[in-house]
């Protein structure tokens, strides 16, 4: 017994299957035909492609490939179904009727019956299918003349000459095999450019990795020089006290020498006190030398330790200046349209207290989504502070849950009874580590005590934005972030829509 594709390729030559197609399925349903059968157009959406050129390649499809010719008869039978449903209540006789009278249908309907006739499996059916399709055949040269198609042929037998038709596709075939071909090699060449671009990216890492730790350590030769400069400079404080002491010195001196005259001028039993005003004014003629002679020296160290120091300086604003151009030729490097990097710091604490004021809580996954924005978000760190009587579990996870990663630390409890906890230095550490890495950093909090972390991570380079709730905010932080945007009702969730009992509210408070 014959399947329904057999059928098809024993009534149809391929340009009247052409013709069918064309004119019994809409463009819609040939580009999802196309689609199932895995015809693809390089450089062009199949939906854009023309539909006698669908038609061509799906008429190709059908005699070379038996799957795909399986797949476009049942595309065919289910646009014929009104017409098979009408032909199978009518007996072979009357259907013989109906064709002599069919050619007068439009080609739409004309062809769906050509093609409903030949799907039937009664062979009278059929032969009177092929039969109307040889009466209708004046119809398809001049349909394919309008539209000019190139119509494909049946595969030629063993040792017959292709067609022409059947060539140009063959032809075609290779072309886009060959710009396949090429297409390859230029991804191989791109992913060789993109591995070099990677390994130049790693080896100027090193050289910032470098650089951070010679300023490091010139850092610490800058404190030392720093701690000397302050030593000499007590001491040198201590200068005047000594030269006090000799002009004191020397004023006695003076009146113990006037004294002597006084009693040599009264005509006293004499005394030698030239042995004695010898020996004290030698020692305070060492001590003068020996003071003078230090404050020279410490005058020289503090001159020597200054121009050190300026030196020291001048290296530092050397290397930061470098350390500034490899971060913008980093940044230049980047392919155009790259999105920015953020990294997001949640001081939570803060939040928690500001927010209460509203009689609500930060919605913190609209904060994530406003702080982003169409940017590229590295890392988003919330920083909470956990006490031992309230289980935080749930708001731990809620954070997780969005994209937030979480550290906790424990409440201190002093021996005077009071309490401290906060994350200040902790999040100037993690800022501070990962600053290299971004090109945004937003800090969520309004305490002023960030405002020197903030100068100092513009200083290494990425820009700083705050966002805060501005009556619980510092001045000088609004000033000295790069952008500050006001968290407003917005991005706040009011406490009567998270709990509807006083013991679900103090939990939510307890967060």
């Amino acid at each position: 017994m014959l399947t329904d594709y057999q059928r098809l390729v024993r009534a149809f030559e391929p340009h009247a299957l052409c013709w069918i197609l064309d004119k019994a399925l809409d463009h819609t349903t040939l580009v999802k035909l196309c689609n199932t059968c895995g015809l693809s157009y390089a450089g062009m959406r199949t939906k854009s492609v023309p539909a006698h050129k669908l038609v061509l390649d799906l008429v190709n499809e059908f005699f070379e490939h038996e799957t795909a010719g399986e797949l476009i008869t049942r595309t065919l039978t289910k646009a014929t179904l009104r017409e098979s449903a009408d032909l199978r209540r009518k007996p072979p006789e009357e259907i013989v009727a109906i064709a002599q009278n069919g050619l007068d249908l439009h080609q739409g309907p004309l062809s769906r019956m050509i093609a409903a006739m030949a799907l039937d499996d009664r062979e009278e059916v059929n032969s009177t299918a092929v039969t109307m399709l040889a009466k209708a055949s004046t119809l398809i040269p001049a349909a394919q003349e309008s539209e000019k198609p190139a119509v494909p042929a049946k595969p030629p037998a063993t040792g017959q000459k292709a067609k022409p038709e059947l060539q140009a596709l063959r032809n075609d075939l290779q072309v886009v095999q060959e710009e396949l071909a090429r297409a390859k090699q230029q991804a191989v060449q791109t992913e060789t450019r993109v591995e070099s671009l990677r390994d130049q990216l790693k080896k100027l890492q090193v050289t910032c990795d470098t650089l951070r730790h010679e300023n490091k350590d010139l850092s610490a030769a800058l404190g030392a020089r720093d701690r000397e400069i302050q030593r000499l400079t007590d001491e040198l404080k201590q200068a005047p006290s000594l030269l006090s002491q000799i002009h004191q010195l020397e004023r006695e001196n003076r009146k113990l020498m006037y004294d002597l005259d006084k009693l040599r001028a009264a005509d006293k039993p004499s005394i030698d006190f030239n042995p004695l005003l010898t020996t004290l004014e030698r020692n305070v003629s060492d001590m003068k030398g020996v003071i003078e002679a230090t404050v020279h020296t410490i005058r020289t160290e503090q001159g020597e330790v200054k121009r050190s120091l300026d030196d020291l300086y001048k290296e530092v604003h050397t290397l930061r200046v470098e350390a500034q151009k490899e971060k913008k030729a980093e940044t230049a490097r980047r392919p155009k349209g790259s999105p920015e990097r953020v990294g997001i710091f949640v001081d939570v604490q803060n939040m928690f207290y500001a927010a209460r004021q509203y009689g609500a809580r930060l919605d913190f996954e609209k904060l994530l989504q406003a702080a982003v924005g169409d940017r590229r978000l590295i890392k988003a760190v919330a920083y909470v502070i956990q006490t031992p009587e309230v289980d935080q579990t749930g708001f731990v996870t809620m954070l997780q849950q969005r994209s937030y990663q979480v550290r906790r630390k424990d409440l201190r409890l002093r021996s005077d009874g009071s309490a401290k906890g906060d994350w200040d230095m902790g999040m100037a550490i993690d800022m501070i580590g990962i600053a290299d890495k971004l090109d945004i950093i937003v800090l969520v909090s309004g305490d002023g005590d960030f405002v020197a972390l903030v100068n100092l991570l513009k200083e290494i380079g990425p820009r700083v934005e705050v966002f805060s709730f501005p009556h619980n905010t510092a001045r000088d932080l609004m000033e000295v972030a790069d952008r500050y945007y006001a968290i407003d009702e917005g991005l706040l969730i009011k406490m009567d829509r998270l709990a509807s009992t006083d013991g679900e509210r103090e939990k939510l408070e307890s967060q």
